[in-house]
């Protein structure tokens, strides 16, 4: 079985990546035989806006997620 909080974590450490579902599986050695179970998590993340999908089998954090944070002259953000 997939661990969302894994896959999730996976993302948040890679904020401005897409990844493409074959990526994922050879990156966090998922086996090939429970690709369907991750295709089926990434889908129930993408419903909850955990997730956004990209073009084909892409997969990044949401927009606001992805959000830079810091110190512009002398205003924070």
């Amino acid at each position: 079985m997939i661990d969302r909080e894994r896959l999730l974590s996976h993302f948040e450490r890679h904020p401005d990546r897409t990844w493409e579902l074959e990526e994922l599986l050879t990156e966090l050695k998922i086996p090939e035989d429970q690709e369907k179970s991750l295709r089926r998590l990434l889908k129930t993340l993408v419903h909850e806006g955990a997730l956004e999908r990209g073009h084909g089998r892409q997969y990044r954090q949401p927009r606001q997620a992805r959000r830079a944070t810091g110190k512009i002259g002398r205003a924070h953000v």
